[in-house]
């Protein structure tokens, strides 16, 4: 008569409950030697061989830097695994900032600084548009500069684990107050002066019913001129 067994393999405990990316987690329990793969949320595996060490009672194992907060599973790593689930979930500590910044009446250019905590987790930050722009950690300080194509949304620095942490809430300025001299009376081929506030964002103008853009400049005092009414 054929006979199968199995050990009551058991996942007791763990410790830390607060772990950084790249620290060591000690598994406790039963059988545990028996155990061939540790797999950390979302679906990160550790197999064996790259456990610190193994024995009856106790796995000692690097988390790794993918790793998100959640359930642990130990398995077998049989074709048909056993897996067995921690009742506790595991913080995977993440980078944070003392406060998310309200960036209203930001503009292309501005240089932003956040402070935090484990800032050196991060490796990259983006946009509201989804784009990956430069940055700089010193410390406690995150640095980066507003692209040219800044838009409204939340800004996001990114651990290795792809966990998005909002450091800003970014309001592009826009352009108001605007007078155009003249306004009426118009002919091809007049100049506009254009006046208001926060015209140094202006990017691109338009006259309705004419292709393509219309040149312009900037003058230091931040007024539009040499537009061309073509």
């Amino acid at each position: 008569t054929p006979l199968t067994y199995t050990e009551p393999i058991s996942l007791d405990a763990f410790t830390p409950a607060s772990v950084l990316p790249g620290q060591e987690l000690t598994i406790s329990g039963e059988y545990l030697n028996l155990i061939n793969e540790v797999i950390f949320t979302d679906n990160v595996v550790v197999p064996a061989e790259e456990f610190v060490s193994q024995s009856r009672s106790e796995i000692k194992v690097v988390v790794p830097v993918e790793a998100q907060s959640g359930k642990i599973i130990i398995s077998d790593g049989a074709e048909i695994p056993n897996w067995i689930y921690s009742d506790e979930d595991l913080n995977v500590v993440l980078p944070s900032v003392e406060k998310v910044l309200d960036l209203t009446d930001a503009k292309p250019g501005d240089l932003v600084t956040v402070t935090g905590e484990n800032l050196d987790l991060v490796v990259k930050v983006l946009m509201p548009n989804e784009d990956e722009i430069k940055f700089t950690v010193d410390g406690d300080k995150l640095t980066f500069t507003l692209p040219a194509n800044a838009s409204d949304g939340a800004i996001s620095m990114i651990p290795a684990s792809g966990v998005k942490v909002p450091v800003a809430t970014i309001g592009m300025a826009e352009p108001t107050d605007l007078v155009a001299t003249p306004a009426t009376e118009l002919r091809a081929g007049n100049t506009i002066v254009i006046s208001g506030k926060n015209l140094e964002v202006v990017s691109t103008i338009n006259f309705p019913g004419v292709d393509g853009e219309t040149e312009f400049s900037l003058t230091a005092d931040n007024t539009i001129q040499a537009v061309s009414y073509t």
